[in-house]
């Protein structure tokens, strides 16, 4: 009877020992004026190294790396919103937004690659307008430090900002270790 109560204690701390933490995403509010955009990019292998530039309205305003999301506060309007890539991805990197105010709207980045037998892959980047309810499960699921980067990196504002001297100078912040988990 104990050998039963100390596996049954064991096994309990091994369950919960190898489960991963669940990442809460807090959806920001939009206000009476704007709407609120969540481009996010889940992390998949497939086209991992590419940041695509993110350009809407015919401006570009950041790149997306795999596995993060952006915020956008934008106002109640039609939004284009494009990826500018080579033209060797294909897909849909166009998508228009009508948006109302007060609302929230989730655009995800998808990113595949296609082989076939005796031809080079095709590699695929698609932008799709997802529900709530998708975006919601899809954003916990992706890496809690890079959520938190992407999160600072929107409150920080403008990327144009960035002191160009500052992020030229070598500092050890800004390596990472391959071998760090």
């Amino acid at each position: 009877m104990n050998r039963l109560k100390v596996l049954s204690a064991l096994l309990c701390l091994l369950v919960v020992s190898c489960a991963k933490p669940v990442v809460t995403v807090h959806l920001v509010k939009p206000t009476e004026n704007e709407s609120i955009v969540y481009l996010y990019r889940p992390g998949v292998l497939a086209n991992s190294m590419v940041s695509p530039e993110l350009i809407l309205n015919d401006e570009k305003i950041s790149e997306i790396e795999n596995g993060t999301y952006q915020v956008f506060h934008l106002p109640a309007k039609s939004h284009i919103l494009s990826l500018n890539v080579d033209e060797k991805y294909l897909g849909n990197k166009t998508i228009e937004l009508n948006t109302q105010p007060n609302q929230l709207y989730f655009v995800k980045l998808e990113s595949s690659l296609k082989f076939q037998k005796n031809k080079p892959y095709i590699r695929y980047l698609y932008l799709k307008q997802v529900s709530e309810s998708e975006a919601h499960i899809e954003l916990s699921q992706l890496d809690e430090e890079k959520l938190s980067n992407s999160a600072s990196k929107m409150q920080e504002g403008d990327s144009k900002a960035i002191n160009k001297d500052e992020e030229a100078q070598f500092s050890i912040l800004k390596t990472n270790n391959p071998f760090q988990k």
